[in-house]
C-alpha cells in the first residue's frame, strides 16, 4: 500500500496541491493503520478462544478426569490489543524546507521595439514575458524523506501486535499452569498419603509411588510441551 501511494507523489506541484495530497495520504495511511489493528484484534480474540478451549480440554483430561471434585478452570479474560497500539505518528505536514522557489513566466507585456535610427520603427511594439518567483513542492523528494518513517511505523505496529498475541498466549498458559499446580499438588500429596496408609505390600507400594512419580514428572514438564502444542 505504501509503495502504491508513492505513485501519487511524483513531479512538482503548488503548495496548495501538495497540502491536498498530503491530507489525502494521511487519511489513507490512518485508515490502513486502523485496518491492520482491527485485523490483529480479531486474530488476538480468535487465538485466545482457541488456546482457552485447548487448555480447558487438557484440564478436564488431566485434572478433572483424574481427581473427582476438582474446581472448574477459571482463565482470565485478557484485554485486546486495540487500546495498546495507539495512533500512528506520521508527521507528514509540509515544512518550510519542503518549499522551493523557481523563476517562471507570470504574464506578458508590450514594450517599445523602436530604433532611433529607423523612423519606421518608432511606433513598433513587441510582447515580452514577465518573470516572477513561484513556490512549489517536489513531491518525489517529499515522499522519499517520509517513506522510511512511515514504513518503520507500520513495521513496528505489526511486530507489536504479534508480540501482544504471543504475550496473550503465554499469560493464559502461565495461568493454566498455576491453576494446574494449585489443583494437582494437594491432591497429589493426598494420594501419596493414602497410598502409604493403605498399601502394605512393598512391591505394590513401590509401583504406586512410581506411577505417582510419573504423573508428577508430567506436570513438571507440562509447560514446555503445552507451548509446543499451542504455538501460534
Amino acid at each position: 500500500m505504501i509503495l502504491v501511494m508513492q505513485g501519487d507523489f511524483q513531479g512538482t506541484v503548488s503548495i496548495a496541491k501538495a497540502e491536498t495530497k498530503v491530507d489525502q495520504a494521511e487519511d489513507k495511511l490512518r485508515f490502513e493503520y486502523k485496518k491492520i489493528i482491527n485485523a490483529y484484534e480479531a486474530l488476538f480474540v480468535s487465538s485466545q478462544d482457541l488456546i482457552g478451549e485447548e487448555l480447558q480440554n487438557n484440564y478436564e483430561r488431566y485434572i478433572q478426569g483424574l481427581f473427582a471434585g476438582s474446581q472448574d478452570l477459571n482463565l482470565p479474560v485478557l484485554e485486546g490489543i486495540q487500546r495498546k497500539m495507539g495512533d500512528i505518528s506520521l508527521n507528514l505536514t509540509l515544512q518550510r524546507d519542503d518549499i522551493r522557489k523557481r523563476r517562471v513566466v507570470v504574464g506578458q507585456r508590450e514594450e517599445s521595439d523602436s530604433r532611433w535610427y529607423n523612423p519606421f520603427s518608432w511606433t513598433r511594439k513587441k510582447t515580452v514575458n514577465v518573470y516572477g518567483d513561484e513556490e512549489y513542492v517536489d513531491l518525489g523528494e517529499f515522499w522519499k524523506e517520509r517513506f522510511i518513517q512511515i514504513e518503520i511505523a507500520f513495521t513496528r505496529l505489526i511486530q507489536d501486535a504479534r508480540n501482544e498475541i504471543e504475550n496473550g498466549k503465554n499469560k493464559l498458559t502461565d495461568r493454566f499452569i498455576e491453576y494446574m499446580n494449585n489443583e494437582f499438588e494437594p491432591r497429589f500429596n493426598a494420594l501419596l498419603d493414602s497410598l502409604r496408609g493403605k498399601i502394605a505390600e512393598r512391591k505394590e507400594r513401590e509401583l504406586a509411588l512410581e506411577e505417582a512419580k510419573v504423573l508428577r514428572d508430567w506436570i513438571t514438564s507440562f509447560k514446555s510441551k503445552l507451548d509446543q502444542t499451542l504455538a501460534v
